[in-house]
């Protein structure tokens, strides 16, 4: 329910025509996504909460305030949800860049320290080569070890000679073999 209201509130930075507002968090309102999963604590929720909030704060009145709390729910959103340690740093780098070029220093110093000393716990994990890959190698179609025992048996079996190794491999790769039945 906040999150449709945060919503309207955001758009409401962007938007002047009230009806493009109402029915855009009417739409969002009666999304399967956001009316299923609004009946049960999911993280999902969660991170939109936070993403909204702290979007919503950034695009008000510049002030050190708003910066601070805004880089503060920001970052919260990233301990909320495993899609965001990739989305909103990205976004936050954006906003960082392209959107706070005439606020002074200090506030963008702020806005920034606040951010990087928040998710500070988490770099390690990042920077590990199995914190980050770890879920999505878990739950990529494109790890699945019968494909890949699959595809090395065909390219094992395939008759020597005939063709060169690079195009063999070409031909049978994992993305071909998952793509296949939906060709």
């Amino acid at each position: 329910l906040l999150n449709i209201l945060l919503l309207a509130l955001l758009l409401r930075k962007f938007l002047s025509r009230p009806f493009l507002i109402l029915t855009a968090a009417f739409l969002f309102a009666i999304s399967p996504w956001a009316f299923f999963y609004s009946r049960f604590v999911y993280e999902g929720n969660l991170a939109l909460f936070f993403l909204l909030l702290g979007l919503i704060l950034f695009f008000s009145k510049t002030s050190l305030v708003n910066l601070s709390l805004s880089s503060f729910f920001l970052a919260l959103s990233v301990y909320s949800h495993h899609n965001t340690k990739i989305v909103i740093p990205l976004l936050f780098a954006f906003l960082f860049f392209k959107k706070l070029k005439g606020v002074n220093l200090a506030q963008k110093a702020t806005f920034l320290i606040i951010f990087l000393a928040l998710l500070s716990p988490l770099l390690p994990s990042a920077l590990s080569k199995s914190g980050v890959f770890t879920r999505g190698a878990m739950t990529s179609l494109l790890t699945d070890q019968n494909i890949r025992q699959q595809v090395l048996n065909d390219i094992h079996n395939y008759p020597s000679g005939t063709l060169p190794l690079p195009i063999i491999r070409f031909v049978h790769n994992k993305f071909v073999y998952f793509a296949k039945p939906f060709l």
